[in-house]
Formats: structure tokens, C-alpha cells, sequence
């Protein structure tokens, strides 16, 4: 690759170690006892991120008149699990913090799996015949595995041995781990961008715009449909749309090599924590508190 691209192919993945492991150190073995604590928001939340959102993704993306690449970048952002900035948002709007901090750890481990097949799916599906989607599928799972699964789980460790440490560097987490994300991506923006003309970064934030704010209505519609609680509906609801996207910008750039992927998953990454925010306060405002 490009001796250009060294954010991208070297600060990417260092930056995407330390966010995962801040994730494993926000959360606690303990959290995952409300697995018998929210269990029905619980399963909605997972059944919503890992199949609902995959298919419904895929087949309206599919009717889309974009380009395959920018297809592949809408969809491998819906298969990116949340990150701490859901978090941070879900308490700022009075969510479920707890629900939120599980769903955001459970939804890292199962992506290990469920992005190689996912995405394997639907180039096969949408069948660009000239753009031949063609995944290596066990480097693709090495990548994910030690990019997701690993540092988040060095992150429970050290929060299991360490808690009294990792509980007073808790503020810092809570804003390092975002912070570190749009820095990386505005790096990217800047250095590894290549030199997209205006128009098109404002159609890639259109469509991102576009897409974080069908995600979010979509989780609202399913929350409300199975009726849970309001706290649980917001942790549910910024959970489905606000994503850890720099996992996904690192399969773009060390696999898939697509610059149009990138950078309608950069164009994501800028304007989704402040679209999900006011959706979720909107949201708030608009439900009976418990």
C-alpha cells in the first residue's frame, strides 16, 4: 500500500486498539448479569443489531442508485458494533447506561463473526459482477479478532484486577475514546483522503445523514413494537445507530482498499454522534417517563 496512507495502515490500528481496549475497561464482568436483569431488552437489542438491521440494511441499500463501493460502505457501517460515544450519549439523554455498556461489549465480541459473513453475503446478493466482492475470510476474521476481540477483553481484565484504578481514569475513558476517533478520521481526512471534490464529501454526508437517521428510526420502530421500557427503548435506540465506525474504516483500508468506503464511512463517523444525540433527546422529550 501507499507509503501516503500511513494513518490509515499504522495510527488506524493503534488508535483501534486503544479505543477497543477503553471499551473492555468501561465494561465489567459483573455487567453481564443483566443478561437476567433486562433480559427482553436485552435480546431485542441484540436481535435488532445482529439481524434486523443486517437485513433490512441490505435490501434497502440494494434499491439505492449508489455506486457498489458506497453501497459497501453503508452496509459494513450497519454491521460495525457501538462504541463508548453510545454510551456517553445514552446517559446524557437518561438511558439504560447499563443495558447500553453490555450491548456495546456484547455487540464487539459477535462481530468477530458476524461482519466476514454479513458482508460476504451481500456482495453475493447485490452481484456486481464487475466489482466481484471476494473476502479473505480468515484474514478478515485474524483482523477483526485481534482489533475487537482481544484488546476488549485486556480491557475486562484489567478492569477485573484493576477496578479502583480503572473507576478514577473513568472520565478520561468516557472522552479519550471518542476524541481518539475523530482525530483519526479527521488525520485520515486530511492525509489519506486522496482529493475529493466538495460535492462529493457533501452527497457523503448527506447519505451518511441519511442513513443514521433511518437507523435510528427503524430501532425506534422495533422498540416500540415490543414495548420496552422508555430508559431501555433510548439505550436500545442509540445503540442501533451511533457505530464504532473506525472498525469498520479499518477493514475499508487494510482489506477491502476502497477509497470511496472510507470515505462515506469518515463522513459517518463526523456527523452520527450529533444526529443520534438530538434524535435521542427528541426521542426522550416524546416518552412518558417511567
Amino acid at each position: 500500500m501507499e507509503e501516503s496512507k500511513f494513518v490509515s495502515t499504522t495510527l488506524l490500528p493503534i488508535a483501534l486498539f486503544l479505543i477497543m481496549t477503553g471499551i473492555g475497561m468501561s465494561s465489567s464482568f459483573k455487567n453481564f448479569k443483566l443478561l437476567f436483569t433486562y433480559p427482553k431488552a436485552f435480546l431485542v437489542g441484540l436481535i435488532n443489531q445482529n439481524i434486523l438491521l443486517p437485513l433490512l440494511g441490505a435490501w434497502l441499500i440494494s434499491q439505492l442508485p449508489l455506486s457498489y463501493p458506497i453501497q459497501l460502505g453503508l452496509f459494513l457501517i450497519i454491521l460495525c458494533p457501538s462504541g463508548t460515544a453510545s454510551n456517553i450519549i445514552t446517559k446524557m439523554i437518561g438511558g439504560n447506561l447499563e443495558l447500553s455498556v453490555l450491548l456495546t461489549t456484547i455487540s464487539n465480541f459477535t462481530a468477530i463473526l458476524l461482519i466476514p459473513i454479513y458482508l460476504q453475503l451481500f456482495g453475493n446478493y447485490i452481484d456486481h459482477t464487475e466489482t466481484e466482492l471476494n473476502l479473505p475470510i480468515f484474514s478478515l476474521l485474524n483482523s477483526i479478532f485481534w482489533s475487537t476481540v482481544f484488546p476488549v477483553s485486556i480491557g475486562l481484565i484489567l478492569r477485573h484486577y484493576f477496578p479502583k484504578s480503572i473507576d478514577r481514569g473513568k472520565v478520561f475513558l468516557k472522552w479519550f475514546i471518542p476524541g481518539t476517533l475523530f482525530l483519526i478520521f479527521f488525520l485520515i481526512l486530511v492525509f489519506d483522503g486522496g482529493d475529493p471534490q466538495p460535492n462529493e464529501w457533501l452527497d457523503n454526508l448527506g447519505i451518511a445523514a441519511a442513513l443514521n437517521l433511518g437507523l435510528l428510526s427503524m430501532v425506534g420502530l422495533i422498540v416500540r413494537t415490543f414495548k420496552l421500557t422508555p430508559k431501555n427503548q433510548l439505550a436500545v435506540i442509540i445503540e442501533g445507530g451511533l457505530k464504532n465506525s473506525a472498525i469498520g474504516l479499518y477493514i475499508s483500508a487494510s482489506l477491502l482498499e476502497s477509497p470511496e468506503t472510507s470515505t462515506v464511512l469518515i463522513a459517518y463517523g463526523l456527523v452520527s454522534f450529533y444526529l443520534s444525540l438530538a434524535f435521542g433527546w427528541i426521542w426522550s422529550r416524546s416518552t412518558e417517563a417511567p
